[in-house]
């Protein structure tokens, strides 16, 4: 199962319900699509793909003022960097599969061994035997408690 996130700037972050699901639903890909060009948000993508056992993709934007239209107030800034990149990649195991680039656009092509989800879970399954739909359900009670 492939799961596309979009992250705001604000909240570039899931917490422990959000990787609990990741889980019980099978993500194999997750890929997050976000704006964050921060060294601290490889820290927080590499513990997703830690913490969900999943492969973690993390597109981040490279934008130069010169990429806007001409009649637009930021294109005189030229060459200017305004947003940094540093798209990313990660495996279950939180190995590197591809380094953040701070300097520039490109393509990157990354190869998964989705034998390591496997692998993964043997070594953490964080949802354990509860990610057996064939035999559990959740029912989550919405209304409020008084």
């Amino acid at each position: 199962m492939v799961v596309f996130q979009a992250v705001l700037p604000e909240m570039p972050f899931l917490n422990s319900v959000e990787l609990f699901n990741i889980d019980l639903c099978g993500i194999q890909l997750y890929i997050v699509p976000n704006a964050v060009d921060s060294e601290t948000w490889q820290t927080t993508v590499r513990a997703i793909a830690l913490e969900g056992r999943c492969f973690v993709f993390s597109l981040c934007q490279f934008l130069r003022a010169s990429a806007f239209p001409e009649s637009h107030p930021r294109h005189a800034d030229g060459e200017r960097i305004l947003m940094r990149g540093g798209s990313s990649a990660y495996s279950p195991l939180g190995d590197v599969l591809l380094e953040p680039n701070f300097e520039g656009e490109r393509v990157d092509i990354v190869e998964c061994d989705m034998g390591e989800l496997i692998r993964a879970k043997i070594d953490l399954d964080v949802a354990g035997h509860y990610s057996r739909p064939d035999i559990f359900q959740l029912t989550v009670n919405e209304n409020r408690l008084q």
